[in-house]
């Protein structure tokens, strides 16, 4: 007997529902670092910045999904992820989907003049890059 639990794991983004089901962990990139998420978890509300979500299924199988912003939800049985964009890391696609984004989001801080909204944005773009390089690496490609 598992001494493991699982729990059920829901990735959606305003266009679709790109995984739902059972899940043994969740690795979210929350604004305050690397999360993992395990069955029992306390209840907690993060905000989810650029990054990567790791899903270990009940199989021991990993995915991972690129996400751009978003909140995450999570109760003794169940994590809610809900992101702005989500991406398949397939390389050059991926990459070019960051890009874009990139592009979007400084031409928006181009337009800023409020200090404090500029300062977000600039993290926010900081963590877009570090995003960026990460799934451009070769040891990553590697690993999937």
């Amino acid at each position: 007997m598992s001494l493991v639990n699982d729990f059920y794991f829901e990735l959606i983004s305003p266009e679709k529902g790109h995984f739902s089901g059972k899940v043994r962990s969740v690795i979210l990139p929350s604004e305050s670092g690397d999360m993992t998420i395990l069955a029992g978890h306390s209840s907690v509300l993060v905000r989810i910045k650029p990054g990567i979500i790791t899903v270990e299924l009940p199989s021991r199988d990993v995915s991972r999904y690129v996400v751009v912003g978003g909140i995450s939800h999570s109760i003794s049985s169940r994590c809610t992820v809900l992101a702005e964009d989500i991406f398949a890391i397939n390389g050059a696609a991926c990459i070019e989907a960051i890009d874009k984004r990139f592009e979007d989001y400084q031409s928006i801080l181009d337009n800023l003049s409020d200090v404090e909204q500029r300062s977000q944005l600039e993290q926010f773009l900081m963590d877009l890059f570090y995003l960026r390089s990460r799934v451009s690496s070769e040891d990553f490609q590697s690993s999937l």
